[in-house]
C-alpha cells in the first residue's frame, strides 16, 4: 500500500488542477427526535477547500430535513421524522439529475449513521456507477477497513481530518475518469 502524505501532494497542486471536478457530499441524517440544529459545517469546509482549486462542489444535507406528518405525531416526534430511504434517495436522484455525473460522492456522519450510508451507497451506485464513494466522518476515522465489508460499495475510506485528504481523493477520482484505473495507479505510484 503506498501511502500519500496530503502536504506533500498539495505542494504540486495548483488552483486550477480540479476545474472540472465535481464532487457531491452528502450530510447524514442524526438525532430524528432533535430539531436539526447542527449545520454541516465539515461538508461545507470541504466543499470550501475544494472550490479553491477549481472543483463544482454540491452538498445534500439529509439531516436538516424533518417531515411533520401523521407518521411523525404518532412517533411523539415533535420536531418532525427525517426523511425517509425512499424519500432521500429522490432528493439525492433528482440533485444528481441537475448537477450531473460526479467524478466524487462523500458519505458523511457520525457512527450511528452506518445503516444510512448502507443504503444510500446501494442507491448511489444505482444512479451514478462511474462516481467513486467515499465514506467520511465520524463513522469512517472510527472504523476505516471495517466499512468495506459493511458497505460494499465504497471505493475508498476518507478517516481523520478530511481539509487536505479530499483534495488528494478528488484529484485521483479525476485521474481515474480521465486516463483508467490503471494508469492512474501507475502514475500515482510511480
Amino acid at each position: 500500500m503506498n501511502v500519500v502524505f496530503p502536504g506533500a501532494f498539495l505542494d504540486e497542486l495548483k488552483y486550477t488542477s480540479l476545474t472540472g471536478v465535481k464532487v457531491t457530499l452528502i450530510n447524514m441524517p442524526i438525532r430524528e427526535q432533535a430539531k436539526p440544529n447542527n449545520p454541516s459545517f465539515g461538508p461545507a469546509l470541504l466543499a470550501a477547500r475544494l472550490r479553491e482549486y477549481g472543483a463544482e462542489p454540491t452538498i445534500i444535507d439529509l439531516n436538516i430535513y424533518r417531515v411533520r406528518d401523521e407518521d411523525a405525531a404518532k412517533r411523539g416526534l415533535e420536531h418532525g421524522r427525517t426523511l425517509t430511504f425512499e424519500e432521500a434517495g429522490g432528493l439525492i436522484s433528482r440533485t444528481l439529475n441537475k448537477v450531473g455525473s460526479q467524478h466524487v460522492i462523500g458519505l458523511s456522519g457520525l457512527i450511528t449513521t452506518l445503516k444510512w450510508q448502507t443504503q444510500i451507497a446501494r442507491m448511489i451506485k444505482a444512479v451514478d456507477p462511474d462516481a467513486m464513494l467515499v465514506s467520511g466522518g465520524g463513522l469512517a476515522t472510527q472504523f476505516r477497513t471495517d466499512l468495506f465489508g459493511w458497505i460494499p460499495e465504497l471505493d475508498a475510506v476518507a478517516h481523520s481530518e478530511g481539509d487536505d485528504i479530499i483534495l488528494k481523493i478528488a484529484h485521483d477520482a479525476k485521474t481515474i475518469r480521465d486516463h483508467g484505473f490503471e494508469k492512474a495507479q501507475l502514475a500515482c505510484c510511480s
